[in-house]
């Protein structure tokens, strides 16, 4: 059974770091991350140095992004070690919280939100490893294809150092020291950015139990099971764990906010110049472009329509019920059904059809020209790269016959997806359903997310003090003894102000703040992207 909101993993990584208070040898594990970091700060600062010139941006704003958040992680690191009594006497808090669920409404409304928490750590650090293990295996798969004779060398992320470090195996095992760097670099940012996260989740249990307990006051006191007094000091308990949260991740969120912005930025200028749209169009590349453009674009829709009715796949078994049901019950409309039956029949016969000839003329047509032009030049009959040399014999007969009978079976599927829909909107009494299937760039979700949790928590803990004051007002107050309502009255006034997280004492963490840093970075890259 969970007895703490904190997750183990949570725990765990924060206890490697030495923020956990009473880990062993948590002064010596802070100290030594904490070396890691700032040796790897020189090394990447000096790469910035090296290329600080705004007439080559690219490389300036390459190295600067990872940098910048390496930087951020140190000044947070620093923050928390400071606060540490802080962050004890919070734990100390959220024990007492956990020792005081008398009641079964307590203990299930904490389980709930502790599941919740364990739940988002989980799902935050699984996202920002993931994000690095696809930044590492992007950037070894470009690398390895710019130079198979292996004369040209770089890292994953950009650094410089003060001596020979690309010549076998100091280059691979620098690669992989940084691998395992960035990876748990990557690991202990969600973890921070989680530990805000769960804290609030906390808080807002406490106030879930309490605004309960204020729409149920008048049944309880004739049961003697909770009085009013209790109800103010359980009010004041979250009042000063909000404030000791708010005193830990002050000037952290303003730091988040800040930076955040120029990380952004500066990705987010990467994502606009090294994508292939920009870096590869031109006058003269236009067609080369546009020949490998239409094929991925319809590959890429095809995966997503998979994806959407994989996700949607009982709404499908729902709708396939329905039409069976039309059938049993088409005693009257036979006709009617069996004209629809047939004329979809031949449409999806008819698509099937085309879609398989087309892919059939289009590799014949294409091997024939490449025969007719040169029988040493080799190209295959779509525009794919692979990461090793595919243009021998028998490798070279191999890929293109593994690619006929792959694009066959997609071009049928495809397909397969319009001829369903069409069918399903000729048959009668079925509702369409669709589903929408949303993906981002995961890095850049890793990047976004940390100033999105920090606004969310804000938002969230605003919003929830704000549900005592409601239930207050809800109370059966006239069941009530004056004394008691005089009490209740002093709830209400006390709820009246929000419990808010704020950055650096400056302005409240919200939604409203997240969109702020959004539209701050698209305004610096925009100026960037003039500049280039």
């Amino acid at each position: 059974m969970l007895r703490s909101t904190v997750s183990p993993l949570l725990k765990m990584g924060l206890s490697l770091i030495g923020i956990w208070p009473g880990a062993s040898y948590g002064t010596l594990c802070w100290f030594f991350y904490m070396t890691t970091l700032v040796v790897m700060q020189y090394f990447q600062y000096s790469y910035v140095y090296e290329h600080f010139d705004f007439n080559n941006l690219t490389k300036l704003m390459d190295g600067l992004g990872l940098t910048l958040d390496y930087t951020l992680t140190i000044l947070k690191l620093i923050s928390f070690w400071f606060n540490r009594r802080i962050f004890a006497d919070i734990l100390i808090a959220m024990d007492d919280d956990w020792k005081d669920n008398r009641t079964n409404l307590r203990e299930c409304v904490m389980m709930n939100k502790a599941n919740l928490a364990h739940r988002c750590s989980n799902a935050m650090i699984s996202v920002n490893a993931l994000a690095t293990f696809l930044y590492f295996i992007e950037s070894h798969v470009r690398g390895y294809t710019r130079s198979k004779n292996g004369q040209f060398r770089r890292f994953p992320i950009q650094v410089q150092f003060p001596f020979e470090v690309y010549k076998t195996p100091v280059y691979e095992l620098v690669g992989v020291g940084l691998f395992f760097h960035v990876l748990k670099t990557a690991i202990i940012i969600a973890i921070l950015n989680a530990l805000i996260l769960t804290l609030v989740l906390h808080v807002s249990g406490q106030i879930d139990i309490m605004c309960q307990e204020l729409k149920a006051i008048p049944s309880m006191i004739k049961s003697s099971s909770v009085s009013t007094k209790s109800l103010v000091v359980r009010h004041q308990k979250i009042i000063s764990l909000s404030k000791n949260i708010e005193s830990f991740f002050s000037f952290v969120a303003l730091l988040q906010f800040v930076w955040n912005t120029f990380v952004i930025c500066a990705i987010g200028f990467m994502v606009v110049i090294y994508s292939y749209f920009f870096a590869q169009l031109g006058t003269n590349d236009f067609s080369k472009l546009m020949d490998g453009l239409s094929i991925t674009l319809d590959y890429t829709l095809t995966f997503l329509k998979l994806l959407s009715l994989w996700h949607n796949r009982r709404i499908f078994s729902d709708i396939l019920g329905a039409m069976n049901d039309d059938w049993n019950n088409c005693s009257t409309h036979t006709c009617m059904m069996m004209n629809k039956a047939n004329l979809a029949h031949r449409c999806s016969n008819v698509m099937l059809t085309l879609n398989s000839l087309s892919v059939i003329f289009y590799f014949a047509g294409n091997y024939v020209s490449h025969r007719t032009s040169s029988m040493d030049f080799r190209e295959f009959p779509i525009q794919i790269q692979f990461p090793f040399h595919a243009t021998d014999s028998p490798i070279f007969e191999f890929i293109v016959l593994g690619l006929f009978l792959h694009v066959w079976e997609t071009a049928i599927v495809i397909a397969l997806l319009n001829s369903l829909i069409l069918t399903l909107s000729l048959s009668t009494d079925v509702e369409g359903k669709s589903g929408l299937l949303i993906q981002s760039i995961v890095p850049y979700i890793a990047v976004t997310l940390e100033a999105f949790v920090f606004c969310f928590a804000g938002e969230y803990l605003s919003t929830k003090s704000k549900s005592i004051s409601d239930a207050a007002y809800e109370t059966l107050w006239y069941d009530l003894s004056t004394s008691e309502c005089r009490i209740l009255l002093l709830i209400i006034v006390r709820s009246q102000k929000r419990l808010t997280i704020t950055a650096g004492k400056i302005m409240d963490l919200t939604l409203e703040g997240f969109t702020s840093v959004m539209k701050a970075s698209a305004s610096y890259m925009s100026v960037l992207h003039v500049m280039y």
